[in-house]
Order: structure tokens, then sequence, then C-alpha cells
């Protein structure tokens, strides 16, 4: 699941989950263009493998245009409910 947020609000929905529901493997799609290229690589392993669940991102990394194609083309989620 791909959840994007107000970057004031990442590390609040980060807290959420791990209050709320700690078994929900949460990670986030955020830092520093360098940060993020590293992330790719973990990120896509891990969708190949069905083990990302949720993952945080902000509006504007999901807006950024490496970003943007990596979240849309590179990680399939499943957007079925």
């Amino acid at each position: 699941m791909l959840i994007p947020c107000r970057s004031s609000t990442l590390e609040n929905w980060v807290r959420e989950f791990q209050k709320f529901s700690p078994q929900i493997d949460v990670r986030t799609y955020y830092g520093s263009q360098n940060e993020r290229f590293n992330l790719r690589d973990e990120y896509r392993a891990m969708a190949d493998n069905d083990e990302l669940e949720v993952l945080l991102t902000t509006y504007d990394m999901a807006w950024k245009p490496d970003d943007n194609k990596f979240l849309r083309k590179k990680i399939q989620f499943d957007v079925s409910c």
C-alpha cells in the first residue's frame, strides 16, 4: 500500500502504525536524493518478494519525476479492496 502524505505528518503516520498496527511493516520513502536512490533497490527487491506492506512517502516525493517513475512503474501496488 502506498500512502502519500504531507511531509509534516510523515513521522506521525509512522507512529500511528506502530501504535495501532505494530505487526504491519511500514517503510518510508523520504530523504536526500542519494538516500532515495539507495532505497529504490531495497524496496524494489522487497516488492518483488511481496514483502513490502506499506510505503509512506510525501506528496513532494511522489511528484518528483524520478521518484514518481519509481513509485508508479517499478513497484506494483495492489490497489484492490
